[in-house]
């Protein structure tokens, strides 16, 4: 309760300063907090997936070495084993850290058992693929913890990923990732509303949030670069232009402290017309718009995840580009002399309209 105490503690101090009442929701406050403190860190959470993702691998593969996964109805009677446990692990077990993990082992192994009996019955991919989301939007909607709420969202985006490879219909990678950037935005900018939401829902938006970004990220980086596939170039016009407008209302509504209104609305201004040559490279701008958005929110992680991505897409665009090193060199020197000198005239017109 150290935190919430804290918290409760600089709003009393805050109303002494400003000689007025602030009220909130102190119950709905000190649950959420609670909540967040029970959940595990950042590293158990990465520990626990990759952990559950190599023992259900090996489990797997166990299965293929002695020649047990040319037994389909076998492998369909060992996923239903497996999904009555993760059942009974998510619904009946206390929540910790080993349950998280057992469970997680249990859900990779039901799928990818199930997966091979669907295929080995010959069902057409496009059904099998159709089974599999569906049981995934099922263990989203049951699911009581941050793994697997986590687990299921990046588990329907993969299928939805790979239903769109085997069937070549790459330009639906752009419509996919469009989707998942309007409803990332949707997400962060109605936090507050998802909190007040009753606990079976408002459990699902950390994990949500999460699993969303890295899937955007994951999908623009197959859209950007080395494509699978030549893609159509108006739907990556598209792309780009969607994540060019969510860029400059995100950085609008960016309130930083000490910055004006009118000097907001310049720096939108002037980044819409410097972004726009890059809506021919969305993953660039879902880097930066990843890192805004998280910015905002005031998401770490995912703000960590944004500056890595938008260095690394921007690696790969300048890497990219058909020009020789000389005139890369110029160009980057340019571009960051350009920047410098546009932050320094809005500080100083936002520093004299200060002093007026």
């Amino acid at each position: 309760m150290s935190r919430v105490n804290e918290i409760l503690d600089y709003k009393v101090e805050l109303e002494k300063e400003l000689g007025t009442e602030i009220t909130i929701n102190e119950l709905a406050f000190k649950t959420t907090i609670n909540a967040r403190e029970k959940e595990p860190s950042l590293a158990s959470k990465i520990l626990i997936l990759i952990g559950a993702i190599v023992a259900g691998a090996f489990f797997f593969g166990s299965l293929a070495i002695n020649g047990l996964l040319n037994a389909p109805l076998g492998m369909l009677m060992l996923s239903l084993l497996m999904f009555g446990l993760a059942l009974f692990t998510e619904l009946k077990l206390s929540k910790n850290v080993a349950t998280n993990a057992f469970n997680l082992v249990f859900y990779i192994i039901a799928f990818s058992t199930l997966g091979a009996s669907l295929y080995w019955f010959e069902i057409n991919d496009n059904i099998n693929i159709l089974i599999l989301i569906i049981l995934w939007l099922g263990v989203l909607a049951f699911s009581k913890n941050y793994i697997s709420t986590f687990s299921a969202t990046i588990g329907v985006n993969f299928l939805i990923f790979f239903w769109i490879v085997i069937n070549r219909n790459y330009d639906l990678l752009n419509a996919h990732a469009i989707a998942l950037a309007l409803i990332s935005f949707i997400l962060f900018k109605n936090e507050a509303f998802f909190i007040k939401l009753p606990e079976n829902i408002r459990r699902m938006f950390l994990p949500l949030r999460s699993a969303l970004i890295i899937a955007l990220v994951y999908v623009l980086s197959t859209i950007g670069f080395n494509h699978l596939a030549e893609f159509y170039l108006s739907y990556t016009r598209i792309t780009g232009i969607v994540l060019l407008f969510l860029i400059a209302y995100v950085l609008y509504q960016t309130n930083i402290s000490g910055v004006e209104k009118k000097t907001r609305v310049q720096q939108t201004i002037i980044a819409f017309i410097l972004l726009a040559p890059l809506i021919l490279a969305p993953a660039v701008l879902g880097g930066l718009f990843v890192t805004l958005l998280c910015f905002r929110a005031n998401y770490r992680t995912g703000f960590v995840l944004g500056i890595l991505c938008s260095l690394y897409f921007i690696g790969q665009f300048y890497y990219d580009l058909k020009l020789t090193l000389f005139y890369k060199s110029i160009l980057m020197l340019s571009t960051g002399t350009l920047f410098l000198t546009i932050q320094y005239i809005l500080h100083k017109n936002n520093y004299f309209d200060e002093k007026n």
